[in-house]
């Protein structure tokens, strides 16, 4: 079953807790401590960069970013950003990845 797929069945159940993580390490901690599901934003991604959440990241750090999340774990990864262009752009990566 594909990452949408489990999400989706996830949610049909009732409420999804998804801890926040900004890296693999932490997805993979969070898978471990039983987690079925772990969320991403952009927030998490400018501060592992050390930047303030202001659009300081692109396209590319955000892409990478949810590829090697979803790259180091077998639950669905939830990522919130801002940009209609970017999500779709992420879409395409986690689809990719699952």
């Amino acid at each position: 079953m594909n990452s949408g797929a489990r999400l989706r069945e996830l949610m049909d159940r009732g409420t999804v807790v998804a801890p926040f993580v900004f890296d693999g390490v932490q997805a993979r901690l969070a898978e471990a401590a039983g987690f079925e599901a772990v969320y991403m934003t952009g927030f998490g991604t400018a501060a592992s960069y050390g930047l303030p959440d202001m659009g300081l990241i692109g396209l590319g750090e955000m892409s990478a970013n949810a590829a090697r999340i979803a790259g180091a774990v077998g639950v669905p990864v939830i990522i919130a950003t801002r940009f209609v262009a970017l999500a779709q752009s992420v879409g395409c990566v986690i689809r990719g990845a699952g």
